[in-house]
């Protein structure tokens, strides 16, 4: 008789699941591993988790009976799918709209690996306009080092801000940065170098531009902003004074 091999656990690590699964997104079908969207993103590894009902065909098993994704855009789920599937990040170029869709649908979907190539590549490879690098920061929870130079040039500037700033800013980033603007103008008066005329090399301004932000998002709420002291010690700071 045939020696019968001895129970078996599955390895940790080499054991893959590879099994197919069918989504629906707007009027598309997507046949996909779910162990790719699973590695990456932790809301599809809890949806794969659920025990589906045992039964011919449960949902997702097949063209008939997809899983349904609403809310989502097919052409988004696309390009996020095939960042996924895709192992030379580097070959992929894409439009800043596009990065600032994939950005968004890592924050909807929990990719962490996919908002840090968003992230990346629309700090390092776009023009930005006035305030607009800034504001997609403000708006979506940034932290201020994505975007330091604009950031740093908006606060810095010693001129006023104008009317039309005031139309492109919201309120709180407004008053926030008329309150740095002017400590920022004040040193520059009291004999200082222009800031956008200087280097500072050794300047580690980023725990205080991070304060900055997190006083423009908590303006609205109960917090009313810094103090005179706290804005003029953020301001030498960041103006490297």
């Amino acid at each position: 008789m045939k020696a019968r091999p001895p129970p078996a656990i599955r390895h940790s690590n080499l054991y893959f699941n590879d099994k197919f699964i069918v989504l629906q997104v707007e009027d598309t079908l997507f046949r996909v591993k779910t162990a790719v969207l699973s590695e990456h993103s932790e809301v599809f590894a809890d949806m794969f988790s659920i025990p589906k009902p045992s039964s011919s065909a449960g949902e997702g098993d097949d063209d008939e009976n997809p899983i349904w994704i609403e809310g989502e855009s097919a052409d988004r789920f696309a390009q996020a799918l095939s960042w996924m599937i895709t192992t030379d990040h580097s070959s992929i170029k894409k439009s800043r709209d596009e990065w600032k869709e994939l950005f968004l649908f890592s924050r909807k979907w929990i990719i962490p690996t996919l908002e840090s190539a968003a992230l990346n590549a629309l700090q390092l490879d776009f023009e930005w306009q006035q305030f607009e690098k800034v504001l997609f920061a403000y708006k979506h929870n940034i932290p201020m080092t994505f975007a330091t130079s604009d950031f740093r040039a908006m606060l810095c500037n010693t001129n006023p801000l104008t009317l039309q700033d005031a139309r492109a800013l919201p309120l709180q980033v407004f008053v926030i940065v008329t309150q740095i603007r002017e400590i920022a103008a004040m040193y520059s008066c009291r004999g200082g170098t222009h800031p956008y005329k200087r280097t500072y090399p050794d300047c580690d301004c980023f725990p205080a531009m991070e304060t900055v932000r997190k006083w423009i998002t908590n303006l609205g709420s109960e917090d009313h902003g810094p103090t005179r002291s706290e804005a003029i010690a953020a301001a030498q700071n960041i103006v490297g004074i």
